[in-house]
């Protein structure tokens, strides 16, 4: 096994899952950055994976690849600079641990970030926003829940992702009446539900409860399922329940 290769297993195993506890999706951010980076260098440098050693990246290596991901591959520069992030990081971690590649870690770890153009925050006036919360039909129960999904992410600043993970057993509606959402990096908090909501979520788990238990396909839905099945579920349920969220957007 080369150096290159037990750091990198340790990196990933030891380091970024066990140190520092990193989440499934900086996981898999961290994961794509590497096996983007071992394709270059099969292709651009003719060097497969299980022949890379740590002296076969350099400064001006790393800056190639970066241009092949935006010329070639053509990524945002937002994630070019997520690649580079994803590479410092390792890069840090094997000057600490093998110091005799700490040059080339140093100068790897110069390569700055591309600058990205600002982007114009847009959003909706409070009066646009009443009026697009009213357009929505209350007695059609897929509109209805598109309504109670654009209620709760403008009342509490919910993220998409934190919505399509919240279960029952995640919503306490009693008094005081809270919400767990659980955030990127694994992280949890709990953020407050105003009465009114609240009240109407309520009886949009009721009228959804209502509806599975009388489909064909859930005649009986057992308590421990129902506490742990998703509020706004993803996946087709019942002929009730067939419009998704996308975890990215509405």
């Amino acid at each position: 096994m080369t150096d290159f290769a037990r750091l990198m297993s340790d990196y990933f195993v030891k380091y970024l899952a066990g140190q520092k506890g990193s989440g499934s999706n900086t996981m898999k951010t961290y994961r794509d950055t590497f096996v983007q980076l071992l394709e270059f260098m099969d292709e651009k440098k003719h060097i497969r994976a299980d022949c890379i050693e740590v002296d076969s990246f350099s400064y001006d290596i790393i800056n190639e690849f970066l241009e092949y991901l935006e010329k070639e591959k053509r990524v945002s520069i937002s994630t070019r600079n997520n690649r580079l992030a994803a590479i410092r990081s390792f890069f840090k971690y094997t000057g600490y641990h093998e110091p005799k590649y700490l040059n080339i870690s140093t100068s790897i770890r110069e390569i700055s970030k591309k600058k990205t153009e600002g982007r114009q925050m847009n959003y909706l006036s409070v009066n646009a926003m009443e009026h697009f919360l009213n357009s929505f039909d209350k007695t059609d129960h897929k509109e209805l829940r598109c309504f109670y999904i654009v209620l709760l992410l403008y009342e509490r600043g919910a993220r998409v992702t934190e919505l399509c993970n919240v279960r029952r057993y995640d919503l306490h509606l009693e008094k005081p009446y809270t919400m767990i959402l659980h955030g990127k990096g694994d992280k949890i908090r709990s953020v407050p539900l105003d009465g009114l909501v609240t009240d109407v979520i309520s009886n949009y788990i009721q009228k959804s409860l209502m509806l599975l238990t009388n489909s064909v396909l859930l005649p009986q839905l057992p308590t421990l399922l129902y506490k742990t099945s998703p509020v706004f579920p993803q996946k087709k349920r019942s002929p009730h329940l067939q419009f998704p969220i996308h975890k990215h957007r509405l």
